[in-house]
């Protein structure tokens, strides 16, 4: 696995310190809380949290076994 790095974050219009942002990374989406004492049009330092790959596994039906599938 790659290692973390830091992603500037700039604080949008109308959020304060301490509430929480969705932040588009590399490895996809992750909250941060704005520090206190930033502002909104200020950036901060945000360390997004490693997450391991997704572990992809192959299903394999079983003899005698009754599958249900559903859509969303």
């Amino acid at each position: 696995m790659a290692p973390v790095q830091s992603i500037m974050v700039t604080v949008p219009p109308g959020v304060t310190a301490g509430q929480t942002l969705q932040v588009q990374t590399p490895m996809g989406l992750a909250s941060c809380t704005v520090p206190p004492g930033v502002q909104p049009g200020q950036t901060f330092s945000f360390t997004p949290t490693a997450v391991p790959p997704p572990v992809i596994v192959q299903a394999q039906a079983v003899e005698g076994c009754r599958l249900n599938f559903h859509e969303q």
